[in-house]
């Protein structure tokens, strides 16, 4: 019989916070703005994608919608045709 491994758990992460600070207030910020800059520039992407992902994929969608308009509306006809034919005479 082969032993199954068994899984052990590591924090990753400093049990503790640290006494203070290794950078300053100005490092701060201009971290902070650094990063607002990148997720600013990843959001815009984001959103260039999903307008070429729509400009692409709308056609498609549009023919999809408009094929299935068309049998709905001929199902409805034949169906409105076969209740007049079937209704007996009075």
């Amino acid at each position: 019989m082969t032993e199954t491994p068994t899984a052990t758990t590591e924090r990753r992460f400093a049990p503790t916070r640290p006494a203070e600070p290794k950078i300053s207030l100005e490092e701060y910020v201009s971290d902070f703005k650094v990063r607002m800059q990148i997720n600013n520039y990843e959001v815009m992407e984001f959103l260039d994608d999903c307008k070429k992902w729509y400009n692409s994929a709308s056609p498609y969608v549009v023919k999809a919608f408009n094929y299935s308009k068309e049998k709905i509306q001929e199902l409805q006809a034949t169906t409105t045709q076969e209740e007049k034919t079937d209704k007996p005479a009075e």
